[in-house]
């Protein structure tokens, strides 16, 4: 058999290079020749078996290939060359080895092909060849990748890190060939002031695959937290086994009974320092037994420093006290000065539940004082987010001087807005005389219909003074009064309507002014869609009277923090209000996640209407309805009346929800026909033929289902559903479940159009903040996030994706996936945005909520492809650009 000679041409040193002595091994008869060459190209003579071998043994060069039946000198001819990209001396060419000698000799080695670079850095560890460029061509990253394949025996990874206007490139390169999983090579110390927390964990980390472990005295101080620093693990995505470094640390310290929830894990942010240094583990067991060291979990108020600026020693320290109590760390120093009255000043960081709990100890002292009035205004801290400052000025409260500072014009900056000076300048000349700090007219000639007094910080004696003192001038003006600003802002901003001063001119200079065709209408000031009243709740333009409330099964409206008004909810909104005013019974058909039920109930909790929900199941009969005699345990064979939920409703007053009607066989259905009528009636054979005529005037009935397409659904007859106001509700889509994300996370509600009017969303208070601050580039993550439901709930719809049965993916899914992210996240201790650590948690929210009901063997499959083309999938965070 003839032997395939191969001919090498090109202006790299071939020894540097893993070809040549990849062909010999073969076999093959290779000769070289030191020459240029234009690009990467393989001539050869005929095609065959032995030349497609040829070509796997050429990568990671991509070469062209050319036929040349008459070539002379070798079977093939292997140019290797670029006269296109950049010479390699373009390129900040950065190594890093665990060897010095082998580091000497590939800088010996890279330079020989034409790169400059500095004396690699040496490290404890290098977990795999790797390449980070940004943009390098392919041919430098080819010739990279063959010297270093050539000198560890193992061709590198490559990594695009940076931009293609960047040119650096950073390669690791190992002394020897990686084997073995990256658990058996990774070092780990663990540091500690116990050398029983060692015995403990080393054990454990060897019994989950973690045989180099290391000890390390800690000398623990004021600032030592249970600490994990994976290391090169977080840049090379190996979140499992940093989750199995974490839950070994988790139960080692059961075992020392430290609690975890005071004393949370912290996984470190990585940086490229400790990349090359494997993980080290903090564990400071003895600070932490012995008291040494506080609790700092974030939810814990033992974690922050309260300081108490008072006049009034006495009350200071009384509320010093009952701050320890409650486990802050508290002090107190005198109040040198009055700012914005009662403050508590923190950072944006600090989690709500600490916030509230130092409220609540707030309110309970003013109550007392009398000064419940004033509130506790919220401003910025000192830029410590461990650190909150109280200002309580009671001494100045108690002789009267807090209202007179308070309501200071000197305090505050005032600025007049109209479109002419006859209109302006009046009311700045009356408002000079109040010793405003600032005051000044502004001009605008645009036309505006506002007549607005927007305000931060000022208290209602000054704004009731500066309301009069416009009057005063201009007395068809009424002002409505805007909280545009925080407590700390100390603006006042009057604006005017257009045309009043002209208007004022015209009249004054004609005795019988002439009939003037009356002005327009002022343009509605567009509002949000639901607006709540003392006395009413507003949705839309359907004005509901809000009910006096004191019903046992009134649901508390903060259940409904986070609830998202998208467009499909504002349209369900509008119709439920347009049903409860005109009394009439209704209902909402349509899929699991159309916020059906939850609409409802939010329109009751608003109204302050107790609910009597009944749950419909193909098991449902006519006593669950109506009621049924049962035994009276007040006496032997006795009996008693136990009303159900339909008569109750009736004669409370109260809401009667039918839920998935539809499940429960015709004949029960049935018996809510007259519950329907107008007005409704219900008759009791089971409790002695009773009739309940009239029901009370507040009764109503709402209810829902879900179209006959799914499991279980009965079909409504038609007498039914012609008693029905009915609303068919659609599959929400990408863009409502991003403006959930956005109003979980940031407390904006989207813009919605109902019946042609357009209404704003504004902005309330987020049910999870704490993400915008611990999940970095959280807006493009949302986009992500909410792309994969939109998509894997249409495949569950579509019946693509099956469990037990039918499976939805509703907004409940979505919803508990950030909730669990947050509870991770905080629970582990983090402070600011972690990339390793939120990708972490978001997978196993992920799992949790998604993946761990799916069939792993196929179905699971298809759902980590879907994540993996929205750039969160197990192995990729590549997150899309947010809208």
């Amino acid at each position: 058999m003839d032997v395939l000679s191969v001919q090498i041409e090109s202006a790299l040193p071939a020894e540097a290079l893993h070809i040549a002595p990849a062909l010999a091994r073969d076999g093959i008869a290779v000769t070289t020749v030191r020459r240029p060459a234009k690009s990467c190209v393989l001539r050869h003579r005929a095609p065959g078996p032995a030349l497609a071998a040829l070509i796997t043994r050429l990568k990671p060069f991509r070469l062209g290939l050319h036929h040349v039946p008459d070539l002379d000198g070798a079977d093939a001819v292997i140019c290797l060359g670029d006269d296109v990209g950049p010479p390699f001396t373009h390129y900040n060419l950065q190594a890093r080895t665990d060897d010095a000698h082998f580091g000497a000799a590939m800088q010996e080695c890279l330079t020989s092909l034409g790169f400059r670079l500095p004396p690699p850095k040496i490290v404890r560890f290098i977990a795999e060849p790797r390449i980070r460029y940004g943009g390098a061509s392919s041919y430098t990253r080819a010739v990279l990748s063959s010297a270093i394949g050539n000198a560890c025996g193992q061709f590198p990874s490559q990594i695009k890190e940076w931009d293609d206007d960047d040119n650096d490139l950073y390669v690791d390169i190992p002394s020897r060939p990686v084997t073995g999983s990256l658990r058996e090579r990774i070092p780990i110390d663990v540091r500690t002031d116990d050398p029983a927390a060692f015995a403990v964990i080393q054990p454990l980390l060897a019994a989950r695959g973690f045989p180099r472990v290391a000890f390390q005295s800690l000398a623990p101080s004021a600032k030592s937290r249970l600490t994990l620093h994976p290391g090169p693990l977080s840049s090379l995505g190996a979140d499992a086994d940093v989750a199995a470094l974490a839950g070994a640390l988790d139960q080692a310290l059961g075992e020392f009974g430290i609690d975890r929830g005071r004393y949370p894990l912290d996984i470190a942010e990585p940086s490229s320092d400790e990349e090359g240094s494997g993980v080290q583990i903090d564990m400071p067991v003895g600070a932490i037994r012995s008291g040494v060291l506080r609790g700092w979990s974030r939810m814990h108020p033992e974690a922050y420093e309260v300081t108490v600026y008072d006049d009034d020693r006495t009350f200071g320290l009384a509320m010093m006290k009952k701050l320890r109590q409650a486990g802050f760390a508290a002090r107190r120093r005198p109040l040198r000065k009055i700012s914005e009255g009662f403050v508590l000043r923190c950072e944006d960081e600090v989690p709500g539940c600490v916030l509230d709990r130092v409220a609540e100890l707030i309110d309970s002292e003013l109550v007392t004082l009398g000064a419940h009035d004033f509130g506790v205004h919220n401003a910025s801290g000192s830029g410590d987010e461990r650190k909150l400052e109280l200002e309580l000025p009671v001494r100045a409260f108690r002789s009267g001087r807090l209202l007179q500072e308070l309501s200071s014009p000197g305090r505050f900056a005032a600025k007049i807005i109209g479109d002419s000076t006859a209109l302006v300048q009046p009311v700045v000349d009356r408002l000079a005389t109040f010793g405003f700090g600032k005051l000044r007219g502004t001009i605008e000639p645009r036309p505006c219909s506002d007549c607005e007094l927007r305000f931060g910080g000022a208290p209602e004696v000054l704004l009731a003074r500066v309301a009069s003192a416009v009057a005063d001038v201009h007395p068809d003006i009424v002002l409505t009064r805007v909280k545009a600003w925080p407590m700390h802002d100390h603006d006042l901003w009057i604006r005017l309507p257009s045309g009043l001063g002209l208007r004022k001119a015209t009249t004054a200079g004609n005795a019988r002014p002439p009939l003037q065709t009356p002005p327009p209408p002022r343009a509605t000031k567009r509002r949000p869609l639901v607006r709540l009243t003392r006395t009413h709740l507003i949705i839309a333009d359907v004005e509901l009277p809000r009910l006096a409330g004191g019903h046992p099964r009134v649901i508390a409206p903060d259940r409904f923090a986070g609830f998202c008004v998208d467009q499909g909810v504002a349209d369900t909104l509008w119709f439920v209000a347009a049903a409860w005013r005109g009394r009439f019974p209704a209902a909402l058909d349509g899929p699991t996640a159309a916020s059906k039920t939850h609409s409802i109930l939010f329109v009751a909790s608003m109204l302050r209407c107790g609910v009597h929900r009944l749950n419909f199941s193909a098991h449902t009969d006519p006593s669950e309805i109506k009621g049924l005699h049962v035994p009276d345990t007040s006496g032997a064979n006795k009996f008693r009346i136990q009303m159900g939920p339909a008569p109750l409703a009736m004669l409370e007053g109260a809401l009667l929800l039918l839920d998935e009607i539809n499940l429960a066989p015709a004949e029960t259905v049935e018996l809510c026909n007259p519950l329907l009528e107008m007005p409704p009636t219900l008759h009791l054979p089971q409790l002695e033929g009773r009739v309940i005529d009239p029901a009370h005037p507040d009764f109503r009935v709402l209810a829902t289902w879900n179209n006959a397409s799914y499991a279980g659904r009965q079909e409504l007859s038609p007498a039914l559903l012609d008693r029905f106001k009915i609303r068919s509700c659609g599959n929400p889509t990408e863009a409502d479940f991003r403006a959930l994300c956005e109003c979980l996370v940031h407390g904006s509600q989207p813009e919605v159009v109902v019946n042609g009017a357009r209404y704003v969303g504004g902005a309330g208070k987020p049910a999870l903040p704490e993400l915008k601050q611990l999940v970095p580039e959280l807006d493009r993550f949302l986009t992500a996030l909410a792309r994969f439901h939109s998509a894997i709930s249409s495949m569950a719809e579509k019946g693509e994706l099956r469990t037990r049965g039918r499976a939805a993916f509703t907004r409940r899914a979505l919803v508990d996936t950030l909730r669990e992210i947050r509870t991770q996240l905080l629970a582990r201790g983090a402070r600011s945005p972690n990339l390793g650590a939120a990708a972490h948690a978001a997978w196993q929210a992920l799992i949790l909520n998604y993946l761990a009901r799916l069939d792993p063997q196929g179905e699971r499959e298809k759902a980590e492809t879907l994540l993996g083309t929205c750039g969160i999938g197990p192995t990729a965070w590549e997150l899309p650009d947010a809208p």
